[in-house]
């Protein structure tokens, strides 16, 4: 059985929420998916893994699997890293907008 694991200084619940809800769809259409979350100091480890005996069947659901996990990591980085980079952008070259201005810039990009 390969897994997958992510790790990660600090996960976004939404982020996690997403996965779990992922997991859960992929067990309802049969794919069996086994998912452990380990702490270790300031880490969060995500372990995941298809645990299907059938060779065949395993490297077909593995496939799907790791469809599903691409499409969560790729919502992480083009809306969560996205939206923490152009707060940061504009913070630096629009300093004079405050908190609440900066934060409906943002919000508004991503309508």
């Amino acid at each position: 059985m390969s897994g997958i694991t992510i790790s990660a200084l600090n996960i976004d619940p939404e982020v996690r929420g997403n996965l779990l809800k992922e997991i859960d769809f992929l067990k309802r259409e049969g794919i069996k998916v086994e998912y452990n979350e380990k702490v270790d100091g300031k880490y969060l480890f995500l372990d995941c893994a298809v645990s299907e005996t059938d060779e065949v069947i395993r490297v077909s659901h593995e496939k799907i699997f790791r469809y599903y996990l691409a499409s969560i990591i790729t919502d992480l980085l083009m809306n969560e890293i996205a939206k923490e980079m152009m707060n940061r952008i504009i913070k630096t070259k629009y300093h004079y907008l405050s908190k609440e201005d900066i934060r409906q810039v943002v919000e508004n990009a991503y309508l």
